[in-house]
């Protein structure tokens, strides 16, 4: 598995975290701390037979899209910057890079990209552990008017963006990249996309905008963002509502 892990959610909320809050003892060196779960819970997780990785650079609707589809399996809420060329394992909530999943284990997973405007998602984020989650690290968050102040593109969200949407290192899997903006338009496209049945269509959850934004910022603040993400913003504005990068072929 190739992510930094956030959250993660059992289909019968055997576990399941609360407020996308998540308890770090339950994190091991080896695949998403399994051992350190019950024998309930192992057996649930062992058996499931759909895992979901759900990445984002956050604010991004991924909590509302981790919950849903955790009806249809384990659902994995991520953040990490770099697509390596196979599924590996999370280490210590770092991307492991040279320890490949199992390969059944590897059959089960669906890889999903869902991303927003990065001036509303950087904006709405604004806390020192989801700047460091992003790599950039801080021992406290700067005062966001401080930040926009200095007027430098520290989070480099359009490189995030960049190496999901080219498609370009995925060897042994698919990444479908879900536009935020488009995605309550088309639900069903995304369902078919996800192999949900379309009978769930009307369970998918409602869009409802700012009311898990975190931070409040001056309008001037907007406009300083918005100029530091201008190239990423009219690339997000130009795609469609979803496309698949289908994987390279064998390592």
């Amino acid at each position: 598995m190739f992510f930094l892990f956030c959250c993660l959610v059992f289909r019968n909320e055997t576990f399941k975290v609360v407020n996308y809050d998540f308890d770090r003892s339950l994190v091991s060196n080896s695949f998403l701390g399994i051992e350190q779960l019950s024998m309930a819970q192992q057996k649930l997780f062992k058996k499931t037979q759909r895992i979901f990785y759900i990445c984002s650079y956050g604010g991004s609707g991924t909590g509302v899209l981790t919950s849903f589809l955790s009806r249809f399996g384990v659902s994995i809420w991520l953040h990490s910057r770099q697509v390596p060329p196979a599924l590996c394992k999370v280490k210590n909530w770092k991307v492991s890079l040279n320890e490949p999943l199992n390969p059944n284990l590897a059959k089960k997973i669906t890889v999903i990209f869902i991303y927003r405007n990065p001036t509303l998602a950087q904006i709405s984020r604004w806390s020192v552990k989801h700047l460091n989650n992003l790599d950039y690290m801080c021992d406290k968050a700067p005062r966001i008017e401080d930040y926009a102040r200095e007027g430098i593109d520290h989070l480099k969200y359009e490189e995030f963006f960049d190496n999901y949407i080219s498609g370009k290192d995925n060897k042994n899997y698919n990444i479908i990249c879900i536009n935020y903006h488009k995605l309550w338009e088309n639900v069903e496209d995304t369902l078919q996309a996800l192999k949900i049945p379309l009978s769930e269509k009307e369970k998918f959850p409602p869009k409802i905008e700012g009311q898990t934004s975190r931070t409040k910022a001056e309008p001037w603040v907007y406009d300083v963002f918005d100029k530091l993400n201008e190239n990423l913003i009219k690339k997000i504005e130009k795609m469609p509502h979803l496309i698949i990068n289908y994987k390279k072929g064998k390592l």
